[in-house]
């Protein structure tokens, strides 16, 4: 096992505190068809939380630059106390 650098992103974050208030956030990552979404809903179901999906910002036509909107529109609001997010989300359109 290698130590850990201390400039390390993972020492980084460990060292920063939550900036959310007691709202806890989890993120759900791994390959595509791999249980993500169904996963995130059962463990919100549990917990009696919502779901934020990356679709609903990422996408092809911006898929590198979304964490700002996500920021915006969720992380900001949340930290600030909302008990509601409201954004667009992503709606799968097939055949005409």
């Amino acid at each position: 096992m290698t130590e850990r650098s201390p400039n390390s992103i993972s020492s980084l974050l460990a060292l920063r505190l939550p900036k959310a208030g007691n709202t806890k956030l989890v993120a759900v990552d791994g390959h595509g068809g791999a249980g993500k979404s169904t996963f995130a809903e059962l463990l919100a179901q549990a917990l009696n939380t919502e779901v934020v999906h990356t679709d609903d910002f990422a996408s092809w036509d911006n898929p590198k630059h979304w964490l700002p909107n996500l920021i915006e529109r969720v992380l900001q609001p949340v930290a600030a106390g909302a008990q509601t997010l409201n954004y667009p989300t992503f709606q799968l359109v097939t055949g005409p």
